[in-house]
């Protein structure tokens, strides 16, 4: 009895070690494998290959295959974008707005997601609608904010969706206080108008 137990409990560690070092391993290899990708891509970026600086930038940012930098990422998906890469575009976009390895531009976040969300980046149009909801680095817009959601939704961008109904409820609430008000926005903007010309 005691030799059976004895038994079972051996196997038992045996297969739990077992189990455990190909885990090993494969984190090694896959750590190998991104360090050489690294190094291969890198000579690409610096020729000057966009796809290839794109790669870079992603590397440096999730720290595959070499140090985490968020900086120096951002330095590689911007030089991806300046060569009218739309996923660097979108990246210095998102980079920027949040603040990520530059300082914080929802200015520079808009021109950035632009043109990305022209060409039908569905993250990007939905960062173009946050911006113009929230009236970050462009005049607040309901309207424009409702245009771009409303694509990203289309799109399939499921955040999307639960933004696109809170600026509907807004744009509600906005025209029914508009419906409630018995005299007309014009009327008021008149009355102001002619008592500015009074004084």
């Amino acid at each position: 009895m005691k030799k059976t137990v004895l038994l079972v409990l051996f196997t038992f560690i045996a297969l739990a070690q077992a189990v455990e070092q190909p885990a090993v391993s494969s984190s090694i290899e896959n750590d190998y494998i991104w360090q050489d990708r690294f190094k291969n891509v890198l000579s690409e970026a610096e020729n000057g290959v966009a796809k290839a600086q794109y790669s870079i930038g992603e590397m440096l940012e999730k720290g595959r295959g070499t140090q985490k930098n968020i900086k120096q990422a951002f330095d590689w998906y911007a030089k991806a974008a300046n060569q009218r890469y739309t996923r660097a575009q979108f990246k210095v976009g998102y980079l920027y707005y949040k603040g990520l390895g530059v300082k914080k531009n929802p200015s520079k976040a808009f021109e950035y997601f632009k043109k990305p969300a022209d060409k039908g980046n569905v993250r990007a149009q939905y960062y173009l609608g946050k911006l113009y909801a929230n009236g970050q680095g462009v005049s607040k817009d309901q309207k424009k904010a409702l245009i771009w959601y409303s694509r990203a939704s289309t799109g399939g961008f499921a955040p999307a969706e639960d933004a696109l109904e809170q600026i509907k409820k807004v744009l509600a609430e906005e025209e029914q206080m508009e419906d409630s008000d018995p005299e007309p926005v014009s009327k008021k903007v008149e009355k102001k108008n002619q008592i500015s010309r009074n004084k």
